[in-house]
């Protein structure tokens, strides 16, 4: 749900906040924190300001222009955050880690846990384990260990190569290679369903990145898991109790 942006939008500004080796799946959206835009652009603002560039520094583009880019970016983002509806936090879970101290383009989050079901990323993310450039990062990471998507339709025999380079060529349509492939006709809802559920099924774990990175060991995430699970039921039963 992207509200008054367009998805090419969000992507545009994401590549040039968190850079241009950033290729958002669609969840990433939903993983946006404001605390997290903010940071970005501050680091962001600092590379490219006029004031903060050093003297006889090239860019791909004058010092003005990279900046104003980046603010544009900051306003997109920001926005975006905004209109979604605020989660109240659930008072009842208090941060029980340590409190880590945040730097550039590192912010740790500080406080509840929200009142709602959670992925393990946002999980690690709300109990201060992981900061929120990491978070992203291990978005990236997974999105890479995924086989293309085209690749997978050409071996299924559901595309051909030249249908395959249509869509990656694609002006006419915003979106992902799968919803391109779906509005030129090229792929039904049910064979796309079909090939992402196998592209998932193909990628690694979103802990095992950090704990390839030194954030938790293999006990930690498992114990982590476990009280991640404890806090969906929980939610979940207090949802249910509510509606019943």
């Amino acid at each position: 749900m992207t509200g008054l942006y367009n998805e090419a939008e969000l992507r545009r500004a994401c590549k040039v906040l968190f850079g241009n080796e950033l290729d958002p799946p669609g969840e990433f959206f939903s993983y946006l924190q404001p605390e997290g835009v903010k940071a970005a652009f501050r680091r962001r603002a600092r590379e490219t300001h006029p004031d903060c560039c050093p003297a006889g520094h090239i860019n791909q583009a004058t010092p003005p222009e990279a900046f104003h880019r980046v603010t544009e970016a900051y306003n997109v983002l920001n926005s975006f955050v905004k209109q979604r509806i605020p989660v109240e936090p659930d008072p009842s879970r208090r941060e029980q880690r340590p409190h880590r101290t945040s730097s550039a383009g590192n912010f740790y989050h500080h406080g509840p846990l929200p009142d709602r079901q959670l992925e393990i990323g946002r999980y690690l993310y709300y109990r201060g384990v992981v900061p929120y450039q990491s978070l992203i990062a291990a978005l990236v990471w997974q999105r890479r260990q995924r086989p293309p998507l085209g690749r997978i339709a050409r071996n299924w025999g559901m595309l051909t190569d030249d249908a395959v380079q249509a869509i990656l060529c694609c002006k006419q349509h915003s979106g992902c290679f799968g919803e391109k492939a779906v509005r030129r006709g090229l792929l039904t809802r049910h064979q796309l369903s079909l090939l992402l559920t196998h592209q998932r099924s193909r990628q690694q774990k979103l802990g095992r990145y950090f704990i390839q990175s030194g954030y938790l060991s293999d006990a930690e995430m498992e114990t982590l898991v476990m009280e991640m699970h404890k806090h969906n039921a929980r939610i979940k039963g207090r949802h249910a109790r509510h509606s019943g």
